[in-house]
């Protein structure tokens, strides 16, 4: 008997754990894979608050440490098919994500939270879950659930919650961590083509001159993102500098980019990509899920030990990040027709200046706004 049961040990998960054992509660969080942070999904690249300005409160969450971080990216450039670009400042971190998760890890078990990995989410109850773990079916009963198993969740769909899926809002993505490419140190960038990145973007994200985390994302979700990714090394403006670099890991999965669903049921809350907290321009999840991780702990706890209703958090988390996922999305959607035509991107990318393509992946520019 637990009082949070948390079904997946991503940034969300673990933020809701560590909020929830914070604050006293019994946590116990279910795994699947073996390894916590591993194999890899993202980029792992992380805007400083201040370049999230439809975050206003997302300083008070997002933190980590030093060792974590790989590299500090100054500059974002943009790359059309035809291969001219244009760049802006930014100011962010490149962080080594199976650290980074497994130190939320940490945080959480030193809060008095319990991890089963290799254990596998099989049904809600109405006492709690069905979990496999070691062979053996366990059922756990458990006052709160919290479904942070990422894009098309079991339990977000057991709950009623996800009932259908638009499949141009889900993007797929494949990455490896290369080295022995020739890398802009400071550079993040990304590269549009409707040939190689439908519906998406190349990266190439630095973690020294020599390495980098490079990949592609495409929508709607592909069986053939693999062989994108063979094209953007071999066919893209990139290639040059990382066609003859050798993968040392790979990782890849799927992120949802469209407009989040009810994320609250009975006792179930959603959190991160289970929720769709992402920021569509880009694909970003990480600062999202933090927050709402910790909204999920803290008011899976006060429903638990005060009687507050648990489905304030769907308003929590609405008043705190909406605005962001819907002007990104807005935004994706505008674009969308731009995207799947080469002459359009190439266009696009020539007439926007780089303050307004900050604006873009901030959320900010809209056709009527002022920049």
């Amino acid at each position: 008997m637990y009082e949070i049961v948390v079904i997946g040990a991503g940034v969300a998960g673990l933020s809701a754990a560590i909020e929830a054992s914070r604050m006293g509660a019994s946590v116990l969080v279910v795994e699947k894979k073996k390894e916590i942070g591993s194999p890899l999904k993202c980029g792992g690249f992380i805007p400083k608050p201040h370049e999230l300005p439809l975050l206003p409160n997302i300083k008070d969450v997002l933190k980590y440490p030093d060792e974590v971080v790989i590299n500090t990216i100054t500059t974002q450039r943009i790359i059309a098919p035809n291969g001219t670009s244009k760049e802006f400042k930014v100011d962010g971190d490149v962080v080594d994500r199976r650290a980074f998760d497994q130190h939320l890890a940490s945080v959480a078990i030193s809060q008095g939270t319990e991890i089963w990995l290799s254990s596998t989410f099989l049904s809600l109850t109405k006492k709690g879950v069905v979990v496999r773990r070691g062979g053996e079916r366990e059922e756990v009963e458990a006052d709160v659930v919290v479904g942070a198993d990422g894009a098309y969740s079991k339990v977000g769909r057991e709950a009623g919650l996800l009932k259908d899926y638009n499949e141009n809002d889900v993007s797929s993505c494949k990455l490896e961590v290369v080295e022995g490419g020739e890398i802009e140190e400071d550079v993040l960038e990304m590269y549009f083509s409707s040939q190689f990145s439908p519906g998406g973007y190349g990266w190439v994200i630095p973690h020294s001159e020599r390495k980098a985390n490079i990949g592609v994302g495409v929508r709607p979700p592909s069986t053939n993102v693999g062989k994108k990714l063979r094209m953007f090394k071999n066919k893209s403006p990139a290639s040059e500098r990382i066609a003859k670099s050798q993968p040392i890991a790979t990782g890849g999965g799927n992120v949802p980019v469209g407009l989040p669903p009810k994320t609250c049921s009975g006792n179930v809350l959603l959190a991160g990509d289970s929720a769709s907290h992402v920021l569509s321009t880009s694909g970003s999840g990480i600062p999202l899920a933090m927050l709402s991780g910790k909204l999920a702990g803290m008011c899976g706890v006060e429903f638990v030990s005060e009687g507050k209703p648990l489905c304030r958090y769907d308003k929590m988390w609405r008043k705190e990040m909406m605005m962001a996922i819907e002007r990104t999305y807005k935004i994706r959607k505008m674009c969308d027709r731009l995207m799947s035509s080469d002459v359009r991107l190439n266009l696009m990318i020539k007439v926007l200046t780089p303050t307004q393509m900050k604006a873009i992946m901030q959320g900010k520019f809209l056709l009527l706004d002022k920049v």
